[in-house]
């Protein structure tokens, strides 16, 4: 079956002995190389749950920040050139800077997520 391969005393033939140690050694790296399969897959999985806990967190902040926002936005000062407007500007203008830039982490997670 493997030839001389587990001659291990060099006698120019295979006895029943080195067949089994063979066959042994050789169902032993099978068993390493699924062990190997198995600690990828956990490692993908636990990477996995870490970006899911992540996405999941930067879904509620993203949903709270939404949130602001639209209050902001039912509190907008009749008078636009007033220094009220001014400032109510700044704020939703800085809202929507961090909405912007929450979507682009969420945006980055779940192509990671697909990567895996």
């Amino acid at each position: 079956m493997f030839g001389g391969l587990f001659d291990f005393n060099h006698d120019g033939e295979t006895d029943a002995f080195e067949h089994a140690v063979g066959v042994s050694i050789v169902l032993s790296l099978g068993e390493e190389a699924e062990t190997d399969r198995d600690d990828e897959d956990t490692d993908d999985e636990i990477a996995l749950e870490a970006l899911e806990e992540e996405l999941d967190s930067l879904e509620d902040e993203l949903s709270d920040l939404e949130d602001k926002l639209s209050d902001l936005e039912d509190k907008e000062p009749e008078d636009c050139t007033s220094v009220a407007y001014a400032r109510w500007e700044r704020r939703k203008e800085r809202l929507e800077g961090m909405i912007a830039e929450l979507e682009s982490q969420i945006s980055d997670v779940e192509d990671k997520m697909e990567d895996l």
